[in-house]
């Protein structure tokens, strides 16, 4: 009888008593605990999330509706200020500027109305001009423009001091010029003057009227009228 023990196959490691689970069968059970606990907590705070989600949509509405309220207003200023600058009977033009400015102060509209307003309205012109220049939404153009109308009007008016005073500072290159010519009839002395009208000459010209009179002025006062600048050869 032959006793050497045969070998047997590898034994089959046997399941743990009482466990069914795989890797899958454990991650779907965690899934399943994380959506309860994700259903409880929107029970909870429903209407927590509802009161916010409502706030959010009339936050939502809110907006739309001042940005289209925001909008209307701009398209009614502007068509306002187009009619009155339409109008050819300056009475008409005048009150209808007058209402832009009063119910659209703030407005760029409002600058260019009050700009109009100081020419039709000439026993009033310094106010308007001054209104103009305390609108917050004006360009540095606006501001420069207004600027050199209400120096020309002081100066109709004998006040050289208060128009040197708005001219103290510089302005975009499109304005020195006139900025310098108005200095010029505000100086104090000839010789300040000769500089103020030398720098207007060599500012950049807009305007040949202008730049020819103040050769004249620099002429009268026997200064030699510098020559211009050579123009720059084409590249």
């Amino acid at each position: 009888m032959n006793n050497d023990k045969q070998p047997n196959d590898a034994p089959t490691q046997p399941k743990m008593a009482g466990s069914g689970f795989t890797d899958s069968d454990f991650s779907e059970l965690q899934q399943d605990m994380r959506s309860a606990q994700i259903t409880a907590w929107i029970q909870e705070n429903q209407q927590k999330l509802v009161a916010g989600v409502v706030a959010f949509l009339v936050l939502l509405v809110g907006a739309s509706l001042l940005i289209e309220r925001n909008k209307g207003q701009k398209e009614s200023i502007s068509s306002l200020y187009q009619q009155a600058v339409e109008t050819r009977e300056d009475d008409k033009r005048k009150a209808m500027l007058e209402v832009v400015v009063r119910e659209h102060g703030d407005s760029v509209q409002a600058a260019f109305a009050g700009m109009e307003l100081a020419r039709l309205d000439a026993a009033n012109g310094e106010q308007h001009l001054r209104t103009v220049l305390d609108n917050g939404k004006i360009t540095d153009e606006i501001k420069w423009q207004a600027t050199l109308d209400l120096a020309e009007l002081l100066l109709g008016k004998g006040d050289k001091v208060g128009a040197a005073a708005l001219l103290a500072e510089e302005m975009g290159k499109a304005y020195e010029q006139p900025r310098q010519a108005l200095l010029a009839q505000s100086a104090a002395s000839d010789e300040e003057k000769k500089r103020h009208l030398l720098a207007a000459h060599a500012a950049e010209s807009n305007d040949g009227e202008l730049k020819a009179s103040i050769e004249r002025e620099l002429s009268a006062m026997g200064v030699a009228i510098p020559a211009e600048p050579a123009a720059k050869p084409a590249e």
